[in-house]
């Protein structure tokens, strides 16, 4: 009787116990999901702060790089600006032209100058010159109306200017003129052979002979339209004149 009175007061504490257990479990069951939860939670708002920060940070080095183009075009705008001025203005006392050899010779980069405007010949070296060695001013007054237009509607002409001149200058080592066919009074063009360094990737782009019309603009002659690739038809559409 003792016995089982003693077993039934063990059982009676025994059961209690393993429900409190159970419970306490369940709830360190949960805790610990809840505590992982809010750890991938904070993981999560950790890195959407890494990323925002981020975006913030290249929204910032954007509107850096904007302001600093924006800048760079006003400059620009202001070069062109004042090169229009100056284009439209009475020029000053134009240098001495310097004589063509002789029609047709070859002229080695090293003999090219400023040969004045009286003849087409004499104008295409004269731009000749000022894109290989003169500046962007020098080139826009060996330019017909169309072409200079062109050129001064473009707000980075003289950036284009300078960069076209460093690909193409250094392997460029001389001209020369091989016919001239006229048009009509006003429109010459002329068959002109390009002579570049062999060999090199940038050289290898220029074609070796083109054909460049010129205008005559009042008593000057300039550079009519962009150079066009020589083709045997030229030679046979008329009776060019052999610059010989």
């Amino acid at each position: 009787m003792i016995l089982a009175a003693a077993a039934l007061a063990a059982t009676a504490v025994y059961l209690p116990q393993q429900r409190l257990a159970r419970t306490l479990r369940a709830e360190a069951d949960q805790l610990a999901a809840r505590a992982s939860q809010l750890t991938k939670d904070r993981e999560d708002a950790l890195k959407e702060a890494r990323l925002a920060r981020i975006e913030l940070e290249g929204l910032q080095v954007d509107r850096t790089e904007l302001a600093r183009l924006r800048e760079e075009t006003g400059q620009l705008r202001k070069e062109r600006d004042s090169l229009r001025q100056r284009l439209a203005q009475p020029s000053g006392p134009t240098p001495a032209a310097q004589p063509i050899p002789h029609a047709g010779a070859y002229l080695p980069r090293e003999k090219l100058g400023f040969a004045g405007y009286a003849t087409p010949e004499a104008a295409l070296v004269t731009m000749t010159w000022a894109m290989m060695s003169g500046d962007y001013e020098q080139s826009l007054l060996s330019l017909g109306p169309e072409l200079r237009l062109q050129e001064l509607a473009n707000d980075v002409g003289p950036v284009e200017f300078e960069a076209r001149r460093q690909v193409t200058a250094p392997f460029f080592k001389g001209m020369q003129i091989l016919a001239s066919k006229v048009l009509a009074d006003d429109i010459v063009e002329l068959k002109v052979r390009i002579d570049a360094t062999p060999g090199t990737a940038d050289a290898t782009s220029l074609p070796s002979v083109v054909i460049q019309p010129m205008v005559k603009v009042g008593n000057d002659w300039k550079v009519g339209t962009a150079e066009r690739d020589y083709e045997g038809g030229w030679d046979e559409s008329s009776q060019p004149e052999p610059l010989n």
